[in-house]
């Protein structure tokens, strides 16, 4: 009866263990989900009289994402890192090559990863230092909300507060864009 007993156990924890790893991978599966329906109706127009709809699911909370796997709330908080340390090396792996920051028509336009690099050190170089002041993720990307100090008087015509958009596909920064109020930034995260 003891032996009997004893492998009763073993099996149940057995069990137990790969409920519990089957649970966590439900978890990183539905935020992968909840990623991937957000891009695929946005593609494919899942339209309902003009309005879309966005239905995720997710289990156990939100965020659920695998430590391999950088989700919006993980890409925000190392963009703000950067920011907050001035730190533009650490977003260099998060650009993508082809990067696009301004308009074309825009003398300090960049068009790729090594331009955005150069106008972020070069600014750091003059000494131009930026406070986070809120920062918030939605479907398309991450928006912070800027404080900046500009070193040089000519350059804060330009403005000390507004928002920095970062517009995130395939778990990189594709585009970045400047607002200056929160209706169009917060548009351009949730609406892309």
């Amino acid at each position: 009866m003891v032996a009997v007993g004893a492998e009763h156990a073993a099996v149940t924890g057995l069990r137990a263990e790969q409920l519990a790893t089957a649970s966590a991978l439900v978890e990183v599966l539905a935020g992968l989900l909840g990623h991937h329906l957000a891009r695929s109706q946005t593609a494919h127009g899942a339209h309902d009289g003009g309005l879309t709809r966005l239905h995720v699911f997710t289990v156990g909370g939100p965020r659920a994402y695998a430590s391999t796997v950088t989700g919006p709330q993980g890409i925000a908080d190392r963009i703000r890192t950067a920011y907050e340390t001035a730190d533009v090396g650490s977003l260099s792996d998060l650009l993508k090559p082809d990067v696009r920051w301004g308009d074309d028509e825009h003398p300090n336009r960049c068009r790729n990863r090594d331009d955005v690099m150069r106008t972020f050190s070069g600014w750091l170089g003059k000494g131009v230092s930026a406070e986070v002041l809120d920062t918030e993720t939605g479907a398309f990307g991450v928006a912070l909300r800027l404080h900046v100090n500009w070193t040089d008087p000519t350059d804060r015509a330009r403005g000390t507060e507004f928002f920095h958009v970062f517009i995130i596909r395939d778990e990189q920064i594709a585009e970045i864009r400047r607002y200056n109020d929160s209706r169009s930034a917060k548009k351009a995260i949730i609406k892309g």
